[in-house]
């Protein structure tokens, strides 16, 4: 089952929000922050923009409280764990934008090879189906006329060269679009 984007969005600010008041109870030593990369994998397949989002939330709810328990609170111990938090959340975001570009880029090549395919298919259906035609109607005729004179015997004969001709092209011609294909896709 996969979730809607905007379910999943909202999946991820409401988790971001729990963790943010679970935070103001939690004593200072427990680095919670680090949950945020539970909200951050929630959207780690989205949009740039929406990652780069939530990255930001989560960052502004890791140091929010800061104002809150200003004295007893933020000893260097807790201030080290909100910065490693805040380190994690912008690599994880950074991470997750480049695994959405790979992606990106790897759908795009498989469309391009489904194209060619699409492409190869139609080529061969219509460039060898006329050819082979043509044969099957001479054989046919030489198989079913009992006596065939020198000048049909020579048009036939004329007929199956050209049609074989057109198979070599289009063989030749096939052979280069699958090159052509190979090196577009490498």
């Amino acid at each position: 089952m996969t979730l809607s984007p905007l379910f999943t969005r909202l999946l991820a600010l409401v988790f971001s929000l729990c963790i943010f008041v679970a935070d103001l109870f939690i004593p200072a030593g427990i680095s919670v922050g680090i949950l945020y990369l539970v909200a951050m994998l929630l959207v780690s397949g989205d949009r740039r923009a929406i990652i780069l989002l939530a990255a930001g939330i989560a960052s502004i709810l890791t140091f929010m409280p800061i104002p809150i328990f200003l004295d007893e609170y933020w000893t260097k111990q807790v201030l080290l764990n909100r910065l490693i938090t805040l380190g994690a959340i912008w690599i994880f975001g950074l991470v997750s934008i480049r695994l959405a570009k790979a992606k990106t880029r790897i759908l795009e090549a498989r469309n391009r090879y489904v194209k060619a395919l699409e492409e190869m298919l139609y080529m061969t259906s219509h460039r060898v189906r006329k050819p082979l035609a043509t044969c099957l109607g001479i054989f046919n005729l030489l198989d079913t006329t009992k006596e065939l004179n020198q000048e049909e015997l020579r048009k036939a004969v004329v007929y199956l060269k050209s049609s074989a001709d057109e198979l070599d092209d289009f063989t030749r011609e096939l052979t280069r679009f699958m090159e052509r294909t190979r090196v577009q896709s490498a």
